[in-house]
């Protein structure tokens, strides 16, 4: 799937904003009898994206949104 987000603007002065931007997440699925396996990825594409900003003291702290990560996930009913 493909998630999105329009400009996002952290200050009331609307003077410091996120550009639009788009993260890329997909998963996979097998099943074997009662095992299931997942493999999947989130932000595939790296996109480097503000998650979260604040300003304080006359100071801006930004946060970076997560990098791009791959995981697996096995389950199994019983």
């Amino acid at each position: 799937n493909y998630n999105a987000a329009g400009r996002i603007y952290w200050t009331e002065q609307n003077d410091v904003s996120q550009s639009f931007y788009g993260t890329l997440n997909w998963r996979t699925n097998l099943e074997i009898g009662d095992a299931m396996i997942s493999f999947w990825a989130r932000n595939f594409l790296n996109k480097e994206y503000a998650a979260f900003y604040f300003e304080t003291m006359n100071k801006g702290f930004m946060q970076k949104g997560r990098p791009m990560q791959f995981g697996v996930d096995l389950r199994c009913r019983f």
